[in-house]
């Protein structure tokens, strides 16, 4: 799995901001690592609505799927991976 399907299926989620994503990152280094990582990791880092969302998220969608669906309605998705993604809003 891309980091950047991942930094979707986490900007996707309601109650994953900033912080959030970034603490999950931080901990686990890559994309793959936070979508794979194992329950006891995440009940650790995650307030228990979040963990519940993450559980339910991870197990009912895919991320590429998502990405694709966007794309064929010609809604481009950029994250902070791609290229394309402003570079003023890195900051």
């Amino acid at each position: 799995m891309q980091d950047r399907e991942v930094m979707f299926f986490l900007q996707s989620m309601n109650g994953f901001g900033k912080k959030t994503i970034q603490r999950l990152w931080d901990y686990f280094e890559c994309g793959k690592a936070v979508f794979e990582a194992p329950e006891k990791e995440l009940e650790k880092i995650l307030l228990p609505a979040q963990y519940k969302t993450f559980l339910w998220e991870r197990e009912h969608k895919c991320p590429s799927e998502e990405i694709r669906r966007l794309k064929q309605r010609g809604i481009e998705y950029y994250s902070i991976f791609d290229e394309e993604y402003p570079k003023r809003l890195l900051q």
